[in-house]
C-alpha cells in the first residue's frame, strides 16, 4: 500500500482505461495518453542530429495529436535551438514537460 503513495498519477493516467461516471452519472470511457517515454528507443548520446530531430518531431506531433498542453511549445522551443539543447532536453526534461502536461489535461476533465 505504500508504494502505491509513491508513484506519481500523470503518468499512471497515462497507462490505464478505466470506464466511469461522468457528471451525469453515465459511465463513459476515459481518455488515456500515450507514454512518450516508450517513445525514446534511441541511444541519444550515439544518435545522428538527424535521429534526434525525428525522434522530437515524432513526440511533438504525438503531443499535438492528444491536445497536451505545455509539451509540444517545450518540444518546438528546442527544435529551433541547437542539436546539443535537443538532447538535452529529450534526456532530461522530457518526462517533466510531459508530466505537467498529463496534470493540466487531467484537471481539465
Amino acid at each position: 500500500m505504500a508504494l502505491a503513495l509513491l508513484i506519481p498519477a500523470a503518468p499512471a493516467m497515462a497507462q490505464t482505461p478505466s470506464p466511469g461516471p461522468n457528471e451525469a452519472c453515465q459511465t463513459v470511457d476515459r481518455k488515456v495518453y500515450k507514454d512518450v517515454r516508450t517513445m525514446v528507443t534511441i541511444d541519444l548520446d550515439t544518435a545522428t542530429t538527424t535521429q534526434v530531430r525525428l525522434l522530437a518531431n515524432q513526440i511533438l506531433a504525438e503531443a499535438n495529436r492528444e491536445s497536451l498542453p505545455v509539451l509540444p511549445n517545450a518540444i518546438q522551443e528546442r527544435l529551433n535551438g541547437t542539436a546539443d539543447d535537443l538532447r538535452a532536453f529529450l534526456r532530461t526534461d522530457l518526462e517533466n514537460a510531459w508530466s505537467t502536461a498529463l496534470r493540466v489535461s487531467v484537471a481539465k476533465r
